[in-house]
Protein backbone atom coordinates (compact mmCIF):
# COMPACT_ATOMS: atom_id res chain seq x y z
CA UNK A 1 0.00 0.00 0.00
CA UNK A 2 3.15 2.36 0.96
CA UNK A 3 4.26 2.04 -2.41
CA UNK A 4 1.24 2.48 -4.63
CA UNK A 5 0.72 5.71 -2.57
CA UNK A 6 4.80 6.67 -3.32
CA UNK A 7 4.09 5.94 -7.06
CA UNK A 8 1.20 7.42 -7.10
CA UNK A 9 3.16 10.55 -5.44
CA UNK A 10 5.71 10.34 -7.54
CA UNK A 11 4.02 9.97 -10.60
CA UNK A 12 1.83 13.27 -9.73
CA UNK A 13 5.12 15.18 -9.67
CA UNK A 14 6.20 14.53 -12.67
CA UNK A 15 3.52 15.05 -15.03
CA UNK A 16 2.96 18.35 -13.38
CA UNK A 17 6.52 18.83 -13.95
CA UNK A 18 6.90 17.75 -17.66
CA UNK A 19 3.68 19.98 -18.59
CA UNK A 20 5.03 23.38 -16.66
CA UNK A 21 8.69 22.22 -18.33
CA UNK A 22 7.25 22.37 -21.48
CA UNK A 23 4.98 25.15 -21.30
CA UNK A 24 7.53 27.72 -19.40
CA UNK A 25 10.69 25.88 -19.83
CA UNK A 26 13.22 24.39 -17.24
CA UNK A 27 14.64 27.89 -15.80
CA UNK A 28 11.23 29.68 -15.38
CA UNK A 29 9.35 26.77 -14.03
CA UNK A 30 10.10 27.02 -9.40
CA UNK A 31 9.49 24.32 -7.66
CA UNK A 32 6.77 25.95 -6.13
CA UNK A 33 4.66 26.00 -9.16
CA UNK A 34 5.27 22.08 -9.67
CA UNK A 35 3.68 21.51 -5.88
CA UNK A 36 1.00 23.60 -6.45
CA UNK A 37 0.04 21.96 -10.02
CA UNK A 38 1.04 18.61 -8.52
CA UNK A 39 -1.64 19.32 -5.29
CA UNK A 40 1.26 18.37 -2.93
CA UNK A 41 3.47 20.24 -0.77
CA UNK A 42 6.22 21.75 -1.54
CA UNK A 43 8.24 19.67 0.99
CA UNK A 44 6.57 16.09 -0.09
CA UNK A 45 8.90 17.10 -3.85
CA UNK A 46 11.62 16.76 -1.76
CA UNK A 47 10.45 13.47 -0.09
CA UNK A 48 11.09 12.17 -4.27
CA UNK A 49 13.64 14.31 -5.57
CA UNK A 50 16.66 16.07 -4.33
CA UNK A 51 16.07 19.19 -6.62
CA UNK A 52 14.44 20.71 -9.96
CA UNK A 53 17.02 19.44 -11.81
CA UNK A 54 16.70 15.81 -10.67
CA UNK A 55 12.60 16.12 -11.86
CA UNK A 56 13.66 17.32 -15.75
CA UNK A 57 16.24 14.41 -15.74
CA UNK A 58 13.90 11.78 -14.63
CA UNK A 59 11.60 13.16 -17.12
CA UNK A 60 13.91 13.18 -19.78
CA UNK A 61 15.54 9.71 -19.10
CA UNK A 62 11.85 8.38 -18.95
CA UNK A 63 10.84 10.34 -22.06
CA UNK A 64 13.85 8.46 -24.12
CA UNK A 65 13.14 5.08 -22.80
CA UNK A 66 9.97 5.48 -24.26
CA UNK A 67 10.78 6.85 -27.56
CA UNK A 68 13.91 4.46 -27.84
CA UNK A 69 10.93 1.23 -27.26
CA UNK A 70 8.58 2.69 -29.98
CA UNK A 71 11.38 3.41 -32.87
CA UNK A 72 12.55 -0.47 -32.08
CA UNK A 73 9.01 -1.88 -31.69
CA UNK A 74 8.03 -0.16 -35.25
CA UNK A 75 11.29 -1.28 -37.40
CA UNK A 76 10.62 -4.92 -35.46
CA UNK A 77 8.97 -6.57 -38.31
CA UNK A 78 9.83 -4.87 -41.04
CA UNK A 79 11.54 -6.59 -43.52
CA UNK A 80 14.40 -4.48 -45.59
CA UNK A 81 17.14 -2.12 -44.15
CA UNK A 82 15.02 0.83 -45.49
CA UNK A 83 11.81 -0.08 -44.16
CA UNK A 84 13.24 -0.41 -40.75
CA UNK A 85 14.64 3.40 -40.55
CA UNK A 86 11.39 4.53 -42.79
CA UNK A 87 9.22 2.92 -39.42
CA UNK A 88 11.64 3.96 -36.79
CA UNK A 89 11.34 7.89 -38.02
CA UNK A 90 7.67 7.91 -38.51
CA UNK A 91 7.32 6.32 -34.57
CA UNK A 92 9.96 9.48 -33.50
CA UNK A 93 7.92 11.70 -35.40
CA UNK A 94 4.64 10.38 -33.76
CA UNK A 95 5.90 10.74 -30.43
CA UNK A 96 7.21 14.27 -31.26
CA UNK A 97 3.49 15.55 -32.28
CA UNK A 98 2.40 14.08 -28.74
CA UNK A 99 4.32 17.25 -27.59
CA UNK A 100 7.08 15.16 -25.38
CA UNK A 101 9.36 17.44 -23.72
CA UNK A 102 12.20 15.64 -25.67
CA UNK A 103 11.41 17.46 -28.69
CA UNK A 104 10.96 20.71 -26.76
CA UNK A 105 14.12 20.54 -25.57
CA UNK A 106 15.80 18.88 -28.88
CA UNK A 107 14.53 22.42 -30.65
CA UNK A 108 16.57 24.36 -28.41
CA UNK A 109 20.14 25.37 -29.32
CA UNK A 110 22.95 23.66 -27.68
CA UNK A 111 24.24 26.47 -26.29
CA UNK A 112 20.92 27.37 -24.09
CA UNK A 113 20.54 24.01 -22.57
CA UNK A 114 22.14 23.16 -19.31
CA UNK A 115 24.95 20.89 -19.09
CA UNK A 116 22.52 18.24 -17.42
CA UNK A 117 20.19 18.29 -20.20
CA UNK A 118 22.57 18.38 -23.07
CA UNK A 119 24.01 15.42 -21.51
CA UNK A 120 20.41 13.60 -21.29
CA UNK A 121 19.92 14.64 -25.05
CA UNK A 122 23.42 13.55 -26.18
CA UNK A 123 22.45 9.80 -24.56
CA UNK A 124 19.04 9.92 -26.20
CA UNK A 125 20.62 10.93 -29.78
CA UNK A 126 23.32 7.90 -29.17
CA UNK A 127 20.90 5.34 -28.73
CA UNK A 128 19.40 6.18 -31.63
CA UNK A 129 22.19 6.06 -33.88
CA UNK A 130 23.16 3.07 -32.29
CA UNK A 131 19.54 2.18 -33.65
CA UNK A 132 20.36 2.81 -36.97
CA UNK A 133 23.85 1.11 -37.02
CA UNK A 134 22.08 -1.96 -36.05
CA UNK A 135 19.86 -1.62 -39.06
CA UNK A 136 22.73 -0.83 -41.28
CA UNK A 137 24.89 -3.56 -40.13
CA UNK A 138 21.71 -6.12 -40.38
CA UNK A 139 21.52 -5.17 -44.16
CA UNK A 140 25.46 -5.61 -44.48
CA UNK A 141 25.38 -8.93 -42.81
CA UNK A 142 22.53 -9.87 -45.47
CA UNK A 143 24.11 -8.46 -48.68
CA UNK A 144 20.92 -6.48 -48.59
CA UNK A 145 23.07 -3.26 -48.71
CA UNK A 146 26.85 -3.12 -50.25
CA UNK A 147 29.81 -2.39 -47.86
CA UNK A 148 29.51 0.47 -46.15
CA UNK A 149 31.67 2.61 -43.58
CA UNK A 150 28.58 2.37 -41.34
CA UNK A 151 29.35 4.42 -38.40
CA UNK A 152 30.14 7.15 -41.24
CA UNK A 153 26.83 6.14 -42.86
CA UNK A 154 24.48 6.17 -39.48
CA UNK A 155 26.04 9.51 -38.85
CA UNK A 156 25.10 10.94 -42.06
CA UNK A 157 21.07 9.61 -42.08
CA UNK A 158 20.81 10.64 -38.38
CA UNK A 159 21.76 14.21 -39.43
CA UNK A 160 19.69 14.12 -42.21
CA UNK A 161 17.04 13.08 -39.76
CA UNK A 162 17.41 15.81 -37.28
CA UNK A 163 17.69 18.27 -39.54
CA UNK A 164 14.00 17.77 -41.27
CA UNK A 165 12.26 16.36 -38.43
CA UNK A 166 11.31 19.30 -36.46
CA UNK A 167 9.61 20.78 -40.06
CA UNK A 168 8.15 17.15 -40.14
CA UNK A 169 7.06 17.79 -36.68
CA UNK A 170 5.63 21.53 -36.59
CA UNK A 171 4.53 22.44 -40.42
CA UNK A 172 3.47 19.39 -41.66
CA UNK A 173 0.52 16.61 -41.51
CA UNK A 174 1.67 12.77 -41.19
CA UNK A 175 0.71 11.95 -44.13
CA UNK A 176 3.20 14.73 -45.77
CA UNK A 177 5.88 13.85 -43.68
CA UNK A 178 5.82 10.21 -44.48
CA UNK A 179 5.67 11.07 -48.04
CA UNK A 180 9.25 13.61 -47.80
CA UNK A 181 10.60 10.49 -45.11
CA UNK A 182 10.10 8.39 -48.12
CA UNK A 183 11.46 10.71 -50.84
CA UNK A 184 14.51 11.04 -48.26
CA UNK A 185 15.54 7.17 -48.07
CA UNK A 186 14.98 6.85 -51.38
CA UNK A 187 17.82 8.93 -52.43
CA UNK A 188 19.80 7.85 -49.08
CA UNK A 189 19.59 4.39 -49.70
CA UNK A 190 19.43 4.59 -53.83
CA UNK A 191 21.11 8.03 -54.55
CA UNK A 192 20.36 10.40 -56.91
CA UNK A 193 22.33 9.12 -60.70
CA UNK A 194 19.62 7.92 -62.69
CA UNK A 195 20.74 4.14 -63.54
CA UNK A 196 20.10 2.48 -66.87
CA UNK A 197 19.07 -0.80 -67.18
CA UNK A 198 21.12 -3.13 -68.73
CA UNK A 199 19.77 -5.87 -70.71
Amino acid sequence: METKEVNTFRESILAASKELFARFGFKKTAVDDIAKKARVAKGTIYNYFQSKEEIYRAILQREGKIMIVKMREAMRDQKTSQLKVREMIIAKIKYYKNLSLLYEINRQRAEDLLPFIEKERAEIAKQELNLIKEILEEGVNNSALQAINIPATAKAIAAAINGLEFGWTLEMELEGAIAEIDDLLQILFHGLEFRIARE
